[in-house]
């Protein structure tokens, strides 16, 4: 099991026990290190498992089970991008989970229209009963959607001081000092996702990619 969760200093900054990054593109790796003053060359520690493939041929293929399934690809209205916010690719996700396991998805906003956005949670909902959205950064058009098979608890979203430094300055470095401020980033329920989506007629999927 992958736990996503350091060590300050260099290389990971939290006590993972275990990452899996698995990379499309070589060039990508490459391009990473143009960063190591900045992320610390968490590719050079030895928990990180870096896998050339392609996400979706990895799910469905993998034997793994995971805590914390993190998704950032490409825009969705990019060519070949699609096929990674159909439900078919969400199903693959949710089966490589763990037991209370968690997939938190990554979803711009922007040059998205609203019908876009609508199946695109639509193709979640349908394989994960709660779904939260969440921005990181309040000026900029992102959703992180939060999905599990069990519904979050007042608990799973912690007070600011009693996290572990790392994890503070991480939120500092993202403009969130305190704990109503971690409570502000929550905008969307599972009832609002639902809402969303009510009497909308499509969902993403492979043989649709609308």
């Amino acid at each position: 099991r992958r736990r996503i969760a350091g060590k300050d200093g260099p290389r990971l900054r939290h006590p993972v026990e275990r990452l899996d990054a698995v990379e499309l593109e070589p060039a990508m790796l490459e391009a990473s290190h143009f960063f190591d003053e900045l992320n610390g060359k968490p590719l050079d520690d030895p928990r990180v498992r870096v896998i050339v493939d392609d996400a979706r041929s990895y799910l469905a293929n993998t034997r793994e089970r995971y805590d914390v399934i993190i998704s950032e690809p490409s825009n969705p209205w990019l060519s070949g991008v699609a096929n990674l916010f159909t439900r078919e690719h969400f199903q693959k996700a949710r089966e490589a989970l763990a037991p209370g396991g968690r997939l938190l998805q990554w979803l711009p906003l922007y040059a998205t229209d609203p019908d876009v956005l609508r199946a695109i949670l639509a193709a979640l909902r349908s394989e994960f009963p709660y779904v939260y959205g969440f921005v990181l950064d309040r000026a900029v058009p992102d959703l992180m959607l939060l999905a599990t098979t069990e519904p979050l608890d007042p608990s799973d979203v912690p007070g600011f001081e009693s996290l572990p430094p790392a994890v503070r300055s991480g939120l500092y470095r993202v403009g969130t000092r305190s704990t109503a401020e971690i409570w502000s980033l929550l905008r969307l329920l599972p009832e609002d996702i639902d809402a969303l989506i009510a009497g909308f007629p499509v969902t993403n999927s492979d043989d649709n990619l609308f």
